[in-house]
C-alpha cells in the first residue's frame, strides 16, 4: 500500500498533518448509525476515516438536535466562521464598498 494511506478507510489519506476535510452527509450518518448499533469507537473511525473527537461531535449533535451538523440550518457551508469574525466582516465590508464593481 501507498505510504500515507494506511488505515484512512473509504479512501480519505490518513498523512498526520492536520488539514480541513469536509466530510460527505452519508459518512456523519453512517458514523451515527454504527454507534446506534453498538460497534466500537475504534472501527467506526478507522472504517470513516475521522478522528474520534469528530465522531464523538456528530453523535452529540444528533442527540442534541437530530442532525449530524453542528446547526442544521446551515449545514456544511461555513457560514458560522464568517458571522462572528467582526474583524474579517469589516475588511470584506470595505472590499465591496470600494470595489463594487469586483461583487
Amino acid at each position: 500500500m501507498a505510504a500515507g494511506l494506511e488505515g484512512g478507510g473509504l479512501g480519505v489519506p490518513r498523512t498526520g498533518k492536520a488539514a480541513l476535510t469536509i466530510f460527505l452527509i452519508a459518512i456523519r450518518w453512517q458514523v451515527i448509525r454504527n454507534r446506534q448499533r453498538g460497534l466500537r469507537w475504534s472501527f467506526i473511525v478507522n472504517h470513516a476515516g475521522c478522528s474520534l473527537a469528530t465522531a464523538h461531535e456528530w453523535l452529540a449533535n444528533f442527540q442534541r438536535h437530530g442532525s449530524p451538523w453542528n446547526d442544521d440550518a446551515i449545514h456544511n457551508r461555513q457560514a458560522d466562521a464568517a458571522r462572528f469574525n467582526a474583524q474579517f466582516l469589516r475588511a470584506l465590508d470595505s472590499l465591496v464598498r470600494a470595489h463594487p464593481e469586483i461583487f
